[in-house]
C-alpha cells in the first residue's frame, strides 16, 4: 500500500471511491457539491493498493496566531476506508504519514469508538465537542428518538424556550464580507483565540460558493455601526416531517453584543418556524451567555436526541467528536484543552451536510 496526497489527475479514482462506499443519493456524489468539496482541496490524504484508493483523509490546514505567536493548525475530517480495509492498521498509517507533514497540532472530527481507542493508544487527547441546543417548539418532541420516553418529553417541556429577550445593537444581513469585515477580524477576535483563521477569504468560499446549501449571513454592529460580530445561519426542512431547524455554523461577536446577538438568532429561527436551533463548537467562551438565554450545552437527555436525528450520516452516542494530538509541545496542554481559548466549528462531517438524503 502507498500513501500521499491526492493528485488532480486522481479525481476519478476518487469518485469511484465514493461510488463503492456511499449509497447513491448520498451528497458527495452529487457532481456539483464533489467538484466543490474534493476537487477544490489539494489536501486530500489517500491509502492505495493495486492503484485503487481504500481510505481517505481531508485536511484544513490553516495558521494561526496565539499569544503572538504563529502555529500551524490541521483540522481532519472524512475518515472512510472501504469495510474489508479496517482494522488493518491504516489509521497508524494515517497517523505515522501525518506526523512527518509540517503542523504544530492535529485535530479529527467523527471519530468512531473504535478509532477513538487507537487514536488515544497513538498519544491522542480526546475532547468533547460544545453541542448548544435551543428548543423553540414543543413539535421538537416528534424529532426525539425516545420520544415516548416521559423523561424526554418532560425535559423538552422543561427546556422549552417561551420568553426571548429582544435583540440589541445593529444588525446587518450580507451577501458577502469584505475588508471592513477584516479589519475586525484580525484586531478584536483573532488575537483572543487558538483555532482556524475565519478571514473574509474562508467564509465567502465556505458559505458563499456551495453548490446546495443556502446560508444567511449577519454583521453584529456597534452603535458607530462598526462591526463587531457574525453569525452565519442555516434554515432547513426537516426530512420526512413538516418542521423546520436553524443551524448556526459560525457565531462569535465582542462580549458586550453576545446577550442581545444571542436573541436576535433565537428570534429569528422562531420567526423562521424552527422547532429548535443548534450549534456545534469548541469555543466554550459563551457559555454564561447561552446559558441565560436558556440555550442547553450538552444536555445529557436532549444533546443527541434531537440534532443528531435530523442529519444524514447515522450520528450515535458512541461517537467522538475531536480527537487532539500537540506535534510540538510549544503549547502547554492545558492551554490547549482549554476551550475557552478556542475557536473552530465541528465543519462539514456534522452540521454542514444537506438534509436531504
Amino acid at each position: 500500500m502507498k500513501i500521499g496526497f491526492l493528485k488532480k489527475s486522481e479525481l476519478k479514482k476518487l469518485f469511484s471511491f465514493y461510488c463503492s462506499i456511499y449509497p447513491s443519493r448520498h451528497v458527495l456524489l452529487r457532481r456539483e457539491f464533489f467538484d466543490w468539496y474534493a476537487g477544490k482541496n489539494p489536501r486530500i490524504i489517500v491509502v492505495q493498493e493495486k492503484n485503487k484508493i481504500v481510505g481517505q483523509l481531508i485536511l484544513q490546514p490553516s495558521v494561526f496566531n496565539y499569544y503572538g505567536r504563529k502555529f500551524t493548525f490541521v483540522w481532519a475530517s472524512n475518515w472512510i476506508m472501504r469495510p474489508e480495509f479496517r482494522s488493518k492498521g491504516l489509521a497508524g498509517f494515517f497517523v505515522k504519514f501525518l506526523k512527518k507533514q509540517r503542523f504544530d497540532f492535529f485535530a479529527a472530527n467523527m471519530v468512531t469508538a473504535e478509532v477513538k481507542k487507537i487514536m488515544t493508544y497513538l498519544g491522542f487527547k480526546y475532547k468533547d465537542l460544545n453541542r448548544y441546543l435551543a428548543v423553540l417548539k414543543e413539535d421538537a418532541i416528534s424529532l426525539a428518538r425516545h420520544h415516548q420516553v416521559p423523561r424526554v418529553k418532560k425535559r423538552i417541556k422543561e427546556a422549552l424556550i417561551k420568553n426571548i429577550g429582544p435583540a440589541t445593537g445593529g444588525i446587518r444581513k450580507v451577501n458577502s464580507f469584505g475588508a471592513d469585515y477584516d479589519d475586525f477580524w484580525r484586531e478584536s477576535f483573532a488575537p483572543k483565540t487558538l483555532g482556524s483563521s475565519r478571514s473574509s477569504k474562508f467564509l465567502n468560499w465556505r458559505y458563499g460558493r456551495e453548490p446546495f446549501l443556502k446560508y444567511e449571513k449577519f454583521l453584529f454592529l456597534d452603535k458607530k455601526d462598526e462591526i463587531r460580530g457574525v453569525a452565519v445561519l442555516r434554515i432547513e426542512n426537516i426530512r420526512n416531517t413538516k418542521l423546520r431547524a436553524c443551524r448556526v455554523v459560525e457565531f462569535f461577536t465582542e462580549e458586550k453584543l453576545v446577550p442581545g446577538a444571542i436573541n436576535f438568532m433565537l428570534n429569528y429561527a422562531r420567526e423562521k418556524h424552527c422547532a429548535f436551533l443548534d450549534f456545534y463548537n469548541l469555543y466554550a467562551g459563551f457559555d454564561k451567555q447561552f446559558k441565560a438565554a436558556g440555550v442547553l450545552k450538552n444536555d445529557p437527555v436532549l444533546a443527541t436526541e434531537i440534532p443528531r436525528l435530523t442529519q444524514p450520516v447515522a450520528h450515535e452516542n458512541w461517537f467522538v467528536n475531536a480527537v487532539f494530538f500537540a506535534g510540538t509541545g510549544r503549547v502547554k496542554e492545558k492551554d490547549f484543552l482549554n476551550f475557552k481559548n478556542w475557536y473552530t466549528t465541528s465543519g462539514d462531517a456534522d452540521q454542514d451536510r444537506k438534509n436531504f438524503l
